[in-house]
């Protein structure tokens, strides 16, 4: 997906990458109880304000996120059900941030 994002892979052709990545919604045409406020939705993608792309999932048991930009991909998974990972994906990003800007 990172390269596919970045325009270098041959998984999928351009288009349906370009079609993955653009935000479904504006604040014209939004589902019912959806919020711009920190993210839109691609085609299976959460496209976050932040500039991240990702995707989360959760079962009795299990926690899992993943989230990439151009230049890094963060993957958490956990075994436990946690209601809320903002804290640690905050901390990832921040790490993974700094790990790449000192390549």
């Amino acid at each position: 997906m990172i390269r596919g994002l970045a325009g270098r892979s041959t998984l999928l052709d351009k288009d349906s990458y370009h079609l993955m990545f653009t935000p479904a919604f504006s604040a014209d045409h939004l589902p019912e109880n959806f919020s711009l406020k920190n993210r839109n939705k691609g085609v299976l993608w959460n496209l976050y304000n932040d500039g991240f792309i990702g995707h989360d999932g959760d079962d009795p048991g299990v926690s899992t996120n993943i989230l990439f930009t151009k230049q890094m991909g963060i993957i958490l998974m956990s075994n436990i059900y946690l209601e809320d990972r903002s804290k640690f994906l905050t901390v990832l990003k921040k790490y993974g941030t700094k790990l790449i800007q000192n390549k």
